[in-house]
């Protein structure tokens, strides 16, 4: 049965079992092995994973139970955003490169393939996805925003986000010490539609955790009837370092 270790592995996604022994022996750490992305899916539900983290996921098209392995690129990038994903096939249909690439792998190789093929292949892919990683974080005072994992990192810990709960923290991060009213977050969550004031208040409950959780020097603030902001618990501090005197203002008037 296959287990995680604590050392880098990757996730092999091929009915032949030649193709994986041949990854770990071409990287040289643990390949888990699956036929199908339903069979690696059966054993995720069951398998305590953590914070599980490949260093890449190789697919293959053709697979166990006639499944098409592109139409899980999504599924499997969403899931594990750090791990480029490689699709590997024996068809040589020329249309695959192009539904593999569109649909989100990092890039696409024909059987047989060489080993140093792949492994330049992933090395250049997982040093494009570092890149992009190293500039889609936000830093505010202790804590660290993932806008591509979806994570918030500090001094007490790790949360991890929704979709949503992501894009509101993330205009707090850019607003800072400043007050947002509800309307203007419910405009960067859902644009122009009629949304629950309920709706709202689940997701700034939520960020409000997650900043508890991981942070010792950051609070959301909620300004009742007003709106929410995102600041120092030493906001006085913080006043003298934004020069925000309508918030604080705002504050003397509570």
């Amino acid at each position: 049965m296959n287990q995680i270790s604590t050392k880098n592995f990757s996730i092999c996604i091929d009915d032949d079992p030649v193709f994986c022994k041949l990854i770990e022996d071409c990287f040289e750490m643990k390949a888990l092995s699956f036929g199908s992305v339903s069979e690696f899916f059966a054993w995720l539900e069951k398998t305590p994973s953590g914070e599980m983290s490949p260093f890449a996921i190789f697919l293959d098209i053709h697979l166990r139970e006639g499944e098409n392995g592109i139409l899980f690129i999504a599924q499997l990038k969403s899931m594990f955003p750090t791990a480029p994903i490689i699709v590997v096939s024996a068809d040589k249909n020329a249309e695959n490169v192009g539904k593999a690439l569109t649909g989100g792998a990092a890039d696409f190789a024909f059987k047989p393939a060489m080993p140093e093929e792949l492994r330049a292949r992933v090395n250049a892919r997982r040093f494009e996805l570092q890149s992009r990683l190293e500039t889609n974080v936000l830093n505010v005072g202790d804590l660290q925003l993932s806008l591509i994992r979806a994570e918030l990192k500090g001094p007490r810990g790790t949360a991890h986000l929704s979709h949503k709960e992501k894009e509101l923290l993330a205009y707090l991060f850019k607003t800072v010490g400043t007050m947002s009213t509800k309307d203007e977050l419910k405009r960067v969550l859902w644009g122009e539609a009629s949304i629950s004031d309920g709706a709202l208040y689940r997701r700034i409950f939520e960020i409000r955790k997650a900043v508890t959780q991981t942070s010792r020097s950051m609070e959301v603030k909620s300004f009742y009837g007003k709106g929410v902001a995102l600041r120092s618990r030493d906001f006085a501090s913080d006043q003298l370092l934004i020069g925000d005197l309508q918030t604080q203002a705002d504050l003397k008037g509570s």
